[in-house]
């Protein structure tokens, strides 16, 4: 064979393996953009912890002009207890009703999100002393200390039915 041939013979070989390697990278392609295009974030229902050990559930107003939207799961400051104006304290014949409630509202876990409560929020708090606070933009988990332990997402149905269903259907002191 000369080398005229044995050089068109590679020419092809290469171009082949190249084509190859286009179609696959085309193909990765369409299946990130699909997933992106048609993923629905994460999203799952409220669970309390453990309702045996709920010793509290408290009405707060959650002074806090710092409430950023963010990216970063990661990115959440700590609790401030000087924020905290305490409203009401829910009494505990009345914490069922407000957990099916809960138990049965999808939150959603968005890349976009933001770092803290603020405004009006509910404060559940469980017998180690750490606690869940829950408002319409934002729902976490603090330890007792007011260390930041987890982002649990935001209420799918947003502001208008968080006042309505968790805060004037479950507390006497309806904070303006």
């Amino acid at each position: 064979m000369n080398s005229q041939g044995r050089d068109m013979k590679i020419f092809t070989a290469n171009s082949n393996s190249m084509k190859r390697l286009i179609k696959s990278l085309g193909i990765c392609l369409l299946c990130f953009i699909f997933v992106s295009c048609f993923a629905n974030p994460i999203d799952f229902k409220y669970k309390i912890v453990d309702f045996d050990n709920v010793v509290s559930v408290e009405l707060i107003r959650y002074n806090n002009s710092d409430v950023k939207n963010v990216r970063d799961y990661k990115a959440h400051p700590d609790f401030d207890f000087s924020k905290v104006e305490h409203i009401e304290t829910m009494e505990e014949e009345k914490y069922e009703n407000l957990f099916t409630v809960l138990a049965s509202t999808l939150i959603l876990n968005h890349v976009s999100h933001n770092n803290s409560p603020g405004g009006i929020s509910v404060i559940i708090t469980y017998e180690n002393g750490d606690f869940d606070i829950l408002s319409a933009e934002y729902a976490g988990r603090f330890s007792s200390s007011g260390n930041f332990i987890k982002f649990l997402g935001r209420f799918d149905e947003g502001n208008e039915w968080f006042d309505n269903n968790i805060i004037k259907n479950h507390f006497e002191q309806v904070a303006e």
